[in-house]
């Protein structure tokens, strides 16, 4: 099945797990007919419309970053999609999301690059810096994943901010790929509050101390930081989003090579 960045397909929902208390992972497969999505391209995103409500005629939609399956080598045709969803309290499309059964149907459109020329980057740079925060973990693993499978021997540290132990999401995906990566790879788990005192990483919000402690002080010509979480962390960290001038702590740090999602 192709995916076009023009127009809603149906897909068919496979299923939708919890992951976090306020989040979950929907995994859909291509529609009746096709056994798999057509190859899709590294560090991409895709919209998925509630299209059982619509606004002016047009569906309500939110753009999700999915997960290809660890089996799936880069190039290949992917049996099924995982995407990462942040459930807010009232929020109609993660609402929408969290409510599908397996067999239901929903509308999707995409991808659209996000990352030009991974390989490039993979080649240019021999060290990775990565800033995540809650689901903006999704376009990290794409990118770790994407790695892994065409054998990077560069470093990579990733930190990775939640609001507490509970919410940290996809925690077994990225420690095995710490074990894959056979000591080339560090994640620091950073949480917003930590009451009973169990955590072993940072705690505290995202800070500029916190990011030049884990990804080092700058600036670094040999790394590029990658950076991807919501607007407020986004804001703090790089200056907004990545329409917007570098700013914030990554800038003040004085890093050389920023990508932000």
């Amino acid at each position: 099945m192709q995916l076009s960045p023009e127009a809603f397909q149906p897909v068919v929902v496979r299923g939708v797990t919890r992951v976090t208390p306020s989040s979950f992972i929907i995994s859909i497969t291509p529609s009746q007919g096709f056994s798999a999505f057509a190859p899709l391209p590294v560090a991409f995103s895709i919209s998925i419309a509630d299209k059982s409500m619509s606004l002016d005629g047009a569906f309500e939609q939110r753009p999700y970053t999915p997960l290809i399956p660890n089996s799936v080598q880069p190039g290949m045709p992917t049996p099924y999609l995982d995407i990462l969803v942040k459930q807010y309290v009232g929020g109609q499309v993660s609402g929408f999301l969290a409510a599908r059964q397996p067999g239901d149907t929903v509308l999707v459109r995409g991808p659209f690059i996000k990352l030009q020329d991974p390989e490039g980057m993979l080649k240019r740079f021999p060290r990775i810096g990565m800033v995540a925060g809650g689901t903006g973990i999704a376009p990290m693993l794409q990118v770790l994943r994407y790695a892994a499978a065409t054998g990077y021997t560069g470093r990579i540290t990733l930190l990775y901010g939640s609001l507490n132990r509970d919410e940290i999401a996809l925690k077994d995906r990225l420690d095995a790929l710490v074990l894959e990566f056979e000591g080339r790879m560090t994640v620091h788990y950073a949480v917003d509050g930590d009451p009973d005192g169990q955590h072993s990483g940072p705690v505290g919000l995202m800070s500029e101390a916190m990011i030049r402690e884990c990804l080092g002080e700058g600036p670094q010509s040999d790394m590029i930081v990658l950076v991807c979480g919501p607007p407020p962390m986004m804001k703090a960290v790089g200056g907004g989003g990545r329409k917007e001038p570098l700013g914030g702590f990554l800038k003040d740090i004085g890093y050389e090579h920023v990508h932000k999602y």
